[in-house]
């Protein structure tokens, strides 16, 4: 589904990321640790077209978006969030979630498919009794 092939990228002189190969098959879940300056979010910036590799491909379901714009690459269901989040405060947990149903690659959804995949985010992640 999403496959990262040679991944380099350099500020000048300073390589930030040198051949990064990775593969994530659809339905897997994976987690990115490191320490600070370890070139994390570069990584989510390439992969969501903020930066662009200084070498190396991105395929996302077998399409090349290496060089597509990062509203595009939104638009084929690879978003992100940024470390300085904030939930809307005079809303629940649930609605919070919720907002976020209306978005993605396909948003043309009632609120009642909207409501349904919130409490299965909300089951999964073990919050069904924080509404």
């Amino acid at each position: 589904m999403l496959k990262l092939n040679n991944i380099t990228k350099q500020f000048g002189g300073l390589k930030a990321l040198s051949n990064i190969n990775i593969t994530v098959k659809k339905g897997e879940i994976l987690g990115l640790i490191g320490p600070n300056g370890a070139g994390k979010t570069t990584l989510y910036n390439i992969i969501t077209g903020n930066f662009k590799p200084t070498f190396g491909t991105i395929l996302f379901m077998d399409r090349n978006i290496t060089k597509l714009k990062p509203h595009e690459i939104n638009h084929l269901g690879i978003s992100r969030t940024f470390q300085i989040m904030r939930p809307f405060k005079n809303m629940s947990l649930f609605e919070n979630i919720l907002i976020a149903s209306f978005h993605g690659v396909n948003n043309r959804k009632s609120l009642k498919e909207c409501r349904e995949k919130t409490m299965k985010t909300l089951n999964f992640l073990g919050l069904h009794d924080c509404k």
